[in-house]
């Protein structure tokens, strides 16, 4: 599905559904949203290809952005809540966390991440974007790791 709609975009918005089209439309709303040309580089739709790079810095602006658009409580809502549904239902149950994160999960084999936002104990919403890369899941569980960081931020003052 993020493959027909990454060509949609370009069909729509200019003219041609093609992948290429697609990436044309994504690099300059990113470039609009002040995202540098290198924090980005997309290899396909979906965000599975090894060949899709995106920094931290990237997703973050992206976040930002989007929570102070017209369109942020569309976009928030779009977002699994810990411990209540989506990739999120079983994670983040505890009490600062639980309904108070919403994110988006991803993995490939050695790669973990979490973005999203947290709202800590002074009630403030905090974007945050968690990567984890080249890990060895037989030593260290990297998802248990950026819950805990999460949890963190989310009972942080």
């Amino acid at each position: 599905h993020a493959e027909m709609l990454l060509r949609t975009l370009g069909r729509e918005r200019r003219g041609v559904g093609s992948m290429e089209a697609g990436f044309e439309e994504v690099n300059g709303f990113l470039k609009q949203i002040g995202v540098a040309e290198d924090e980005v580089l997309l290899g396909d739709g979906s965000g599975l290809s090894r060949q899709t790079v995106v920094t931290p810095q990237a997703m973050a602006s992206l976040l930002r952005h989007m929570d102070q658009s017209e369109y942020g409580s569309l976009w928030s809502g779009l977002l699994p809540v810990a411990g209540q549904d989506g990739s999120l239902a079983e994670r983040l149950k505890g009490r600062a966390t639980a309904g108070r994160v919403s994110a988006k999960t991803g993995s490939l084999a050695g790669v973990a991440a979490l973005a999203g936002y947290a709202t800590n104990r002074s009630n403030e919403r905090i974007a945050f974007v968690l990567f984890a890369n080249q890990f060895n899941p037989s030593k260290a569980d990297a998802t248990e790791v950026l819950d805990h960081i999460v949890e963190l931020i989310a009972s942080s003052r």
